[in-house]
This record gives C-alpha cells, sequence and structure tokens, in this order.
C-alpha cells in the first residue's frame, strides 16, 4: 500500500502488492514520489499473518526487494523500518526470535537497500508496544503503553545495540524527523523508549539534535 487515506488532502492513495513489482511500478507511476518510509513485516513465528504466503521471506525480504527496484532514482529518501537483532542474530534473544530466519531475511534487505544507490535511513526499533495491538505478542494481550511504563524518552545510537522496548509512536515520529536530517542519511540507528527525560516529542529541533549527536 502506497500513500494514504482521505484524512488529509495532500495525500493520495494507491495500492500495490509488495510480492508483485509490476502493481509497484504502476503505482509509483501514477504520483510523484519524493520519499518512501518502508515498515512491511510479519510475525517471526507461524501465525495467521502468514496464510496466503505472507511468510518471513515473501515479506521481509522478497517484497522489500521489489519495492526497493520499483522506486525512483530521483527518491530523495528510502526511510527503512527492519529491528533490533540484525546484526545480532547468533546471541540470545535473538537467535530464538529467528528461527524462522525473519531478522536474516530483514538484514538481507538491508543490505541490499545500502547498495542500491538510493540515498537511505534505516531505523531498528525494539520490540515495538502502544497501539496499535494488531501483533500477535505479550504487548497486544497487555494492550502494553510506553506511558504506563514511564518510557517517555527517547534514545538514538547507530547501529544495533538495544534490547528493550520502542514506542510505535516514537518510531513513526523518527521516520518523520529522518526525512529532514542529512545527518541521518545513510547511517542505521537503534531506536529505543527509555525512562529518562521527556523525549522529543515532534519537536523538530530536538530530533535534529539527537541525530545529529548519534551519527557524530
Amino acid at each position: 500500500m502506497l500513500g494514504g487515506g482521505n484524512a488529509n488532502a495532500n495525500l493520495s492513495f494507491a495500492e500495490g502488492d509488495a510480492r508483485d513489482k509490476a502493481t509497484l511500478d504502476r503505482a509509483f507511476a501514477q504520483h510523484d514520489i519524493d520519499a518512501v518510509v518502508c515498515t512491511t513485516g510479519t510475525t517471526a513465528f507461524p501465525s495467521k499473518r502468514w496464510e496466503g504466503n505472507n511468510g518471513p521471506r515473501p515479506t521481509d525480504l522478497d517484497g522489500n526487494l521489489n519495492l526497493i527496484n520499483a522506486c525512483p532514482r530521483s527518491l530523495k529518501r528510502f526511510i527503512f523500518v527492519t529491528s533490533a537483532g540484525v546484526e545480532r542474530q547468533k546471541e540470545f534473544p535473538w537467535l530464538v526470535l529467528n528461527l524462522y530466519g525473519v531478522l536474516t531475511f530483514k538484514r538481507a534487505a538491508e543490505i541490499a537497500l545500502e547498495e542500491s544507490g538510493l540515498p537511505w535511513t534505516v531505523l531498528r526499533p525494539s520490540r515495538l508496544v502502544d497501539g496499535p495491538y494488531t501483533s500477535f505478542d505479550l504487548n497486544t494481550l497487555l494492550k502494553a503503553t510506553s506511558e504506563s511504563q514511564g518510557l517517555r524518552g527517547v534514545d538514538l545510537k547507530q547501529g544495533d545495540c538495544f534490547k528493550g522496548q520502542a514506542s510505535r509512536v516514537a518510531v513513526a515520529e523518527a521516520c518523520v524527523q529522518a526525512l529532514q536530517s542529512e545527518k541521518a542519511e545513510g547511517r542505521a540507528f537503534a531506536i529505543e523508549s527509555v525512562a529518562a527525560g521527556a523525549g522529543p516529542g515532534a519537536d523538530e529541533a530536538a530530533w535534529r539534535v539527537m541525530f545529529e549527536r548519534a551519527a557524530a
């Protein structure tokens, strides 16, 4: 799915099946697209989400490769949300999470993006909390929120180095803010929600400083 719904007059809507590059080519042809934010993913373990050829490889590798290859060379930025653990696949708990290859496929897609020639930024969030509660995990069962756990701050560092939790709200904001940051281009960042501080919220200046410090 590309674009957005009718909530904003500045957004247009187009559909595409990431497993079928031809549908992505048509969607891109219909719109003048400056940037892509890709949050494609599936469950790490077998679930109903895998039905209809939506397992880890078709979703986290094949589909993402199709999206990368469909992007116009004029694209200004490709923001790619993957996962903590992509560079620690042999470490606990990531080796368990990767039993069906989800981290292997995400990392392979990262590498393809890095080698694509497109301007890119990778965000690697820790275990996601906050809604929408659509995952088959403990977060959904408990309706866990970063606010209820006092995790209002945000920690951002290059690489793959966190093991905690990441608010979906903070990750979404990081995607938007990364589009505006020159320092975010060509780098991969770990992102995590933390107890220290009030967090940057939607403050562009605060996020700019965070990306600059993390990139240093």
